[in-house]
């Protein structure tokens, strides 16, 4: 089994015209195309058929995506797809209003297994209000502003520039509307690279202020990725103080935040392998321990489930007036969890998170007289 956890931006590119066909959106609008993929074709590399892949995008609160289902549905049929990659691409399944399927049975993998969505999204979303901070990182022709933390892509920051490690600097963020936070989600450091987030310094704590009397201290764990920390706000607006920090290895000292986002319902869980396949795990398999606080079912809270047992989250199909929402916050906007199990039988906003449990079919018990020399 391998599990890999991955948070970013999605792919965007000039929307096509054809591709927004019939969902009412235009380029000339200000929408280009956004869209997820994930790659089931390196498996192509291991050994024998694999029996049986359940491969899961769901959409959390804050994706911002427009016209999901009209977009992917257009994608599939453009004729520079083929015809095998079509007709992958329209098998998928709706379990619930935000998450996509597919199912793959007894296959080799190929390019036209590889799934995707794709969706519209406007170049300029983001905040209406720039973000106010207590100071920012220039170094030459290099800038880390505050709105930098709500852009929502992990690989860029905001960085103080107090002199000090930046305990006591702070941000001020418009939510644009009042709105019912009930998620904290951060991350921490320069989160560009690994490398970077250890060089510089991070936040350990950070003090948040919303504008209806309500704040929370949150003491951050010292590793990349995503955390979240439940709340109960009513607010338009909040502040951000950083209270203690994790020591970079630079001799510089300023402390960088990559993305902060204030949710209205907690972030998708993972499921685990067993319950994406249905298939028993063999004996001594665990899920890792390092996504056990995002799995459901291996050790995370369950308050991002609905009453009926659907994850929470943005839905994903074309209804509406395509205006679509986000989080308040802006940060991580286009968010998505990618759940995919493979047997022998792949988050986000701000997130995209990808968990891949994998195992394939035993190949051949090797020889034991151990690989054979080439006959010349």
């Amino acid at each position: 089994m391998v599990t890999v956890y991955y948070a970013g931006s999605p792919d965007v590119s000039v929307g096509v015209p054809e591709l927004f066909a019939g969902t009412g959106l235009k380029n000339e609008d200000g929408f280009g195309l956004g869209f997820y993929p994930y790659q089931v074709h390196t498996g192509a590399g291991w050994s024998g058929p694999i029996g049986l892949s359940v491969i899961r995008f769901t959409l959390a609160d804050d994706f911002s995506g427009l016209k999901v289902d009209g977009v992917t549905r257009n994608l599939a049929n453009t004729g520079w797809m083929g015809a095998e990659r079509t007709k992958n691409l329209l098998a998928h399944t709706k379990p619930w209003p935000n998450v996509f399927q597919w199912v793959y049975r007894d296959y080799e993998p190929t390019h036209a297994h590889d799934p995707q969505i794709a969706f519209a999204t406007r170049w300029l979303d983001g905040n209406t209000a720039e973000p106010a901070a207590s100071s920012h990182l220039k170094l030459g022709d290099y800038e880390y502003p505050a709105w930098m933390a709500v852009d929502r892509s992990p690989g860029t920051a905001w960085a103080e520039s107090a002199r000090g490690p930046g305990i006591g600097e702070w941000l001020e963020l418009d939510l644009d509307q009042r709105t019912e936070v009930r998620e904290i989600r951060v991350f921490p450091g320069h989160q560009k690279r690994s490398d970077l987030f250890r060089k510089y310094n991070r936040p350990s704590r950070l003090k948040v202020e919303f504008d209806d009397g309500t704040s929370a201290v949150v003491d951050l764990r010292d590793e990349m990725g995503m955390q979240t920390f439940p709340v109960q706000a009513d607010a338009r607006s909040a502040k951000v103080t950083i209270e203690d920090v994790y020591r970079g290895t630079n001799e510089r000292d300023e402390t960088y935040l990559s993305e902060i986002t204030f949710a209205t319902s907690p972030a998708p869980l993972f499921d685990t392998f067993e319950t994406l396949t249905g298939i028993k795990p063999s004996p001594g398999h665990v899920e890792p321990a390092a996504l056990a606080p995002r799995t459901r079912g291996a050790g995370a809270a369950e308050p991002g489930e609905s009453g009926d047992g659907r994850p929470a989250g943005r839905s994903g199909g074309d209804g509406g007036d395509g205006a679509g929402s986000r989080s308040p916050g802006g940060a991580v906007g286009q968010a998505l969890l990618i759940s995919i199990a493979a047997s022998a039988l792949v988050a986000a906003g701000v997130l995209a998170g990808w968990a891949i449990a994998c195992l394939r079919r035993p190949a051949e018990a090797p020889s034991e007289d151990g690989p054979q020399e080439p006959v010349s």
